[in-house]
């Protein structure tokens, strides 16, 4: 297992007016491999989805998450510092 700058941490966006929570985790799965958890749903009910990704490297995970944070601006979601939104 190689050593990494982060062992786990989390982002949250909501997007107020549509009431909608997106999350992107990201830490070691059962195997020592590193994940990258996407995760997605209202705010007013339990439905949602969620898409897991082992990135190959440090680079690729930093490539995914600045990916996944100017989608999220674009669409108009902000970034929490709340509980969890599930």
């Amino acid at each position: 297992m190689a050593t990494s700058r982060r062992e786990f941490w989390v982002l949250r966006w909501i997007h107020p007016e549509k009431r909608r929570w997106y999350l992107v985790w990201v830490g070691l799965d059962l195997f020592g491999d590193r994940v990258l958890i996407r995760a997605w749903g209202s705010l007013d009910s339990r439905r949602g989805g969620e898409k897991r990704e082992i990135p190959a490297s440090e680079a690729e995970i930093d490539k995914r998450l600045h990916a996944i944070a100017r989608q999220r601006r674009r669409r108009g979601y902000v970034v929490c510092a709340c509980e969890d939104p599930a």
